[in-house]
C-alpha cells in the first residue's frame, strides 16, 4: 500500500498518468526474483507504452516463484536480525526499571508475573499493577521498598506541575487505555 500511495503521488507531481505508472511498476522486475508481478500472476508480461518484442509478451510458465521468495524472506530476515539480540526472560520479585507512557525517567516496579512471552504485570513502590512488553522493562540491581496502604492512597504534592510527570500522578485508567504490549 505504502509503495502504491507512493507511486501515485509521483505521478501526480510529474503529471504522469497514475494508471501508467501503476503498470510500470507491475511490469518492473522484482530484485532476486528476475520477473515482474504482471509475469508471475499472468504468466506473461503486460503491454505497455515501451515496444516489446512479441515473443516477450506470450505466456511463459514462471517456476521456481515460491523458492525464491523464500530466499529472499531469508535474507532479509537474517539482516533484520543482524542488530537485534534475545532479551532474557525476567523472574518474579525481579527488581526494573519500566519505561514511562510520558516523560523521560523510567521508574522502579518489581515483577508480579509472567502474562504471555513479552508482557509482565509489574507493581510499582505505591501498589499500582500494570501491564508491560519486556522491551519497556530493564533489570536493575536496586532494592525495591513498597509503601504502605495509607500513603500509597495518597498522591504525591506535585500532580499538578505538567513540567515533572511522576508515576504516581498516572491514573490506572490511563495506563490501561495506553498500553504498549503487543
Amino acid at each position: 500500500m505504502k509503495t502504491a500511495k507512493s507511486i501515485l503521488q509521483k505521478a501526480l507531481d510529474t503529471s504522469v498518468d497514475p494508471e501508467l505508472a501503476l503498470l510500470d511498476f507491475r511490469d518492473t522486475p522484482t530484485e532476486r526474483m528476475g520477473t515482474s508481478p504482471a509475469q508471475r500472476l499472468h504468466s506473461r508480461r503486460t503491454r505497455t507504452l515501451i515496444p516489446l518484442n512479441d515473443q516477450l509478451v506470450r505466456p511463459e510458465v514462471v517456476s521456481n516463484v515460491q523458492e525464491k521468495l523464500h530466499r529472499t524472506k531469508i535474507r532479509q530476515s537474517h539482516y533484520y536480525d543482524r542488530n537485534s539480540k534475545e532479551l532474557k526472560p525476567l523472574q518474579v520479585g525481579n527488581v526494573v526499571r519500566v519505561r514511562p507512557i510520558i516523560g523521560e525517567k523510567w521508574f522502579k516496579v518489581k515483577v508480579e508475573h509472567k502474562v504471555n512471552v513479552w508482557s509482565y504485570e509489574v507493581r510499582l513502590e505505591n501498589g499500582a499493577v500494570y501491564r508491560r512488553n519486556r522491551r519497556h522493562l530493564r533489570k536493575v540491581q536496586e532494592s525495591f521498598t513498597p509503601q504502605n496502604e495509607d500513603t500509597a492512597a495518597d498522591p504525591p504534592a506535585n500532580c499538578d506541575e505538567e513540567q515533572d510527570i511522576n508515576p504516581h500522578c498516572i491514573s490506572r485508567i490511563t495506563i490501561q487505555n495506553l498500553r504498549l504490549d503487543h
